[in-house]
């Protein structure tokens, strides 16, 4: 009997070594499937956002059509009400940050990738005209998923379409009109949004060197906004009035880059001549001089 035993015991304990190895290898497939899905997920994703830049703004041939599909209506809907044309708020590409771009630039340095820690984000970067001396531009999108595939549904770090509260326009942004009110003692003539287009010439081709500038003054807020080649702002800023001159001083950054700080003098001289609107700033050059004074067109 005890030499039986002795026969079982090696048979039984095999059996069980077999069991637990299969169960081990069982584990090991469920453990590995959530990663290997999570990476197909990302991987597909940032293949559709690879798809919307290189189809839309990777070539000169734009398909309306094609570019809407990408997103979502709720996106789609929000950029139509900000161009209105009674109220224009959106004068810029909100995926290209620029008024202009070369689609060649852009397709050769396109990146995509996930946003660490958020699944629903990617973070696009890419050079606008020169491939050396510019900084990149970065975009953040927010994707929906929907019938297997994706739709843009936010800019996360555009002011104007990243949805945070959607209840507010950019202006009624709180910090701006409870903090600072900053024209207390202005003429109201003063109020109201001015313009000015820069087209410096042909890079090729196939695009231009075009800046657009805007400054926004109403009666508790003064916005200043620089868009297009090698140039992305959007100022918060101050302002006084002596005489016919509204002085306007840098205050703070809410988009883009931040290189107005350092300028301790007046950003922006504004008086008006005849009926003209005329600006002088340190942030507008003209023929390789800042401080110019250029004629900005007020909007009705």
């Amino acid at each position: 009997m005890i030499k039986r035993l002795s026969i079982y015991i090696p048979i039984i304990l095999l059996i069980l070594a077999c069991k637990k190895s299969s169960s081990d290898q069982t584990d090991s497939v469920i453990i590995t499937d959530a990663p290997i899905q999570e990476l197909m997920d990302r991987t597909k994703a940032i293949q559709f956002v690879e798809d919307f830049y290189q189809n839309n703004y990777g070539t000169d041939d734009l398909d309306n059509s094609n570019f809407t599909s990408f997103l979502s209506e709720r996106i789609k809907d929000r950029i139509n009400e900000l161009r209105d044309k009674d109220n224009l708020i959106l004068n810029y590409d909100p995926f290209t940050k620029a008024q202009d771009y070369d689609p060649v630039m852009i397709s050769y340095t396109l990146k995509v990738d996930q946003v660490t820690s958020k699944d629903d984000e990617y973070k696009v970067s890419f050079k606008v005209f020169e491939e050396q001396t510019e900084p990149p531009t970065t975009i953040i999108l927010k994707l929906i998923e929907k019938d297997g595939s994706y739709l843009i549904d936010a800019i996360k770090n555009d002011p104007h379409l990243s949805f945070e509260d959607a209840t507010k326009t950019y202006t009624e942004n709180p910090e701006i009109n409870n903090k600072h009110n900053v024209l207390s003692n202005i003429d109201s003539k003063f109020y109201g949004t001015y313009h000015l287009t820069q087209n410096k010439g042909k890079i090729d081709e196939f695009s231009a060197i075009v800046i657009g500038y805007s400054i926004e003054i109403k009666k508790d807020s003064v916005l200043f906004s620089g868009q297009g080649y090698q140039t992305n702002f959007y100022d918060l800023c101050t302002a006084t009035q002596d005489k016919d001159t509204l002085n306007i001083y840098y205050k703070s950054s809410i988009e883009g880059t931040d290189y107005n700080k350092n300028k301790k003098a007046p950003l922006i001289k504004l008086y008006k001549i005849n009926g003209d609107c005329f600006v002088k700033s340190p942030a507008i050059w003209v023929d390789a001089k800042p401080n110019v004074e250029v004629v900005f067109e007020k909007e009705n």
